[in-house]
């Protein structure tokens, strides 16, 4: 039986991984982009630079989906408890802080023990995941260390 699986647009706004990957793609091309428009010729290290960027962010997004694509296709799911709710604020020039949420859970496959740390997209609350709760998390029996919060990809 085949499992349920994040639609890309999901992955976008869930995975920031996924989402920088695009970053790393499209902005390099419409600076190619703005450079010819603007100077009408370029130089090769600019073509270079700015290219191999978007080759490593296709490379990043490429792997990056096929990872979660395989484990929610193949995957086990295995329930897991939050231990905590991690929150990092990182202050930047004046007065704007942003904080960053990660949620440390515990699970046992194949009766060994793992403790990860998965970041959680904005705010813990909106998605349902608090301190001591149990949770379904979604991996590969191979890849045990390779988890994602089933919640946060398919709700």
């Amino acid at each position: 039986m085949e499992q349920s699986t994040p639609t890309f647009r999901k992955l976008i706004s869930r995975d920031l991984n996924i989402l920088y990957a695009l970053m790393l793609i499209v902005i390099p091309i419409i600076s190619l982009v703005f450079s010819m428009i603007l100077m009408g010729d370029l130089a090769d290290a600019q073509v270079l630079c700015l290219g191999g960027a978007s080759v490593i962010g296709a490379a990043w997004l490429i792997y990056r989906y096929n990872t979660i694509k395989t484990t929610f296709r193949n995957g086990m799911t295995v329930k897991g408890n939050v231990i905590r709710i991690e929150r990092r604020t990182t202050r930047k020039r004046g007065k704007s802080a942003s904080s960053a949420f990660y949620a440390v859970v515990s699970y046992s496959v194949n009766n060994e023990s793992f403790e990860e740390r998965l970041r959680v997209p904005r705010s813990h609350e909106k998605y349902g995941v608090v301190k001591d709760m149990t949770i379904d998390l979604i991996l590969r029996e191979e890849k045990p260390k390779t988890v994602f919060i089933k919640r946060l990809y398919l709700d």
